[in-house]
């Protein structure tokens, strides 16, 4: 079986028995995926995470017969009207009551690990796809979108559309606290990454620091880098690669990923992970309101893909400037950040079962594609070589985001 076959089981086995809790009209947010003229990346963000069915707040699997989650019998019987019931027997429509929790059309069942593998559940790895998708600025679009479209009125944004009838949503949600915060995600970075933004540092939020994470995810990444490095020059020079693998080292890098899986924990505690599936819910609502209302913004009409009117969306509304070609792509270099990170880790998730030794994995081309492409991507954004030799590059590594 392949690496990567045995990490989607082992990540399958963690399907958790936990409520899904969908924030407030999620299924009408996301009503402008349109697949057929929605952007095929944008298509894949919401496959990725969610599909239109009735939503299930809790899995016929979560246990109500444990002694934590029992209800009283007389709420049981009032819920069902049938006095015979106990906690265990309600049918998943009776509870809970839909004026506490919003059932809606949409559900957790996204295909971020291969068309193949179905996840109701997120992971501390979307926490990492989400600071991306912060960093590369949709919600900041999205703000000044719905400042103007609220208060300002210099876009020429048509009533009577689907788009403005989503808005308007976005609006009420906002105005009553139900939208996804700026304070919440980077509490979110904070709790579970130790990773920050720009902006959320001026939050002054005290929050617990994950640093734990933060240092042992990127030490992951430079062994790793550092194991391949080895192997190239070993192939260069003549010698057989896995006779210059350090047995040491693939130890080392073992023993990193037992203490990182151990830094996952805090994912689990708090809101750290409601906070996640709201932000995740928003941010693919902003790409696809962004792409609905690219005319309005003024964005050029040839620019037709995330690459060009992601960036020219940004330089308008929130550099406000006149949009140029940069040297890093913001939507392209965040996309692909998101992406690979997320993968990588997802995939220590599952590493140390029986069946996904750490040594098959850092051996798969798959693995070295993604942590390359990551450490590409992160030198694009920050000038900040992941891979790079000495302590003070080691030193520097994401001072731009770390807490």
């Amino acid at each position: 079986m392949a690496i990567a076959d045995e990490i989607r089981n082992v990540l399958l086995q963690k399907q958790a028995q936990l409520p899904i809790v969908m924030p407030g009209c999620a299924d009408m947010l996301l009503s402008l995926v349109r697949p057929g003229s929605t952007p095929k990346d944008f298509v894949g963000f919401f496959e990725d995470y969610f599909a239109f069915s009735r939503l299930v707040v809790f899995p016929g699997r979560f246990p109500f017969g444990n002694a934590d989650n029992q209800l009283d019998p007389r709420l049981a019987q009032c819920l069902t009207g049938n006095p015979q019931l106990t906690s265990t027997q309600i049918p998943p429509e009776n509870y809970p009551p839909p004026t506490c929790v919003p059932r809606g059309c949409l559900t957790l069942f996204g295909t971020r690990y291969g068309l193949r593998t179905f996840f109701d559940r997120l992971f501390i790895a979307d926490v990492i796809w989400l600071h991306y998708m912060e960093r590369m600025g949709v919600f900041q679009i999205l703000g000044a979108i719905l400042d103007d479209y609220a208060l300002k009125g210099a876009l020429p944004i048509r009533s009577g559309t689907l788009a403005a009838v989503v808005l308007e949503v976005m609006v009420r949600l906002t105005k009553t606290g139900s939208s996804s915060t700026q304070r919440e995600r980077v509490t979110a970075y904070r709790r579970a990454l130790g990773w920050t933004t720009a902006t959320g540092r001026a939050l002054d939020l005290d929050s617990s620091v994950n640093g734990s994470f933060n240092n042992l995810f990127h030490k992951v990444l430079q062994s790793a880098l550092a194991l391949y490095r080895d192997r190239r020059v070993a192939d260069v020079i003549g010698r057989s690669p896995t006779s210059m693998v350090s047995t040491a080292t693939v130890t080392e890098i073992g023993e990193t990923v037992r203490l990182l899986q151990l830094a996952y924990k805090p994912f689990d505690h708090g809101r750290v992970y409601q906070d996640t599936l709201v932000g995740i819910v928003w941010a693919v609502a902003a790409m696809l309101m962004i792409f609905e209302l690219k005319d309005d913004i003024g964005i050029p009409s040839d620019y037709s893909t995330p690459e060009e009117f992601i960036p020219a969306a940004y330089d308008l509304l929130v550099a406000k400037r006149s949009t140029a070609p940069a040297d890093a792509n913001r939507y392209s270099v965040h996309r692909t950040l998101a992406t690979y990170g997320r993968s990588i880790a997802l995939d220590i998730e599952a590493l140390l079962q029986p069946t996904t030794p750490v040594k098959d994995w850092l051996e798969d081309g798959a693995t070295e594609t993604k942590i390359e492409g990551y450490r590409t991507a992160y030198r694009n954004l920050t000038g900040i070589d992941l891979g790079g030799l000495g302590p003070t590059v080691k030193q520097e590594i994401l001072v731009e985001q770390q807490v």
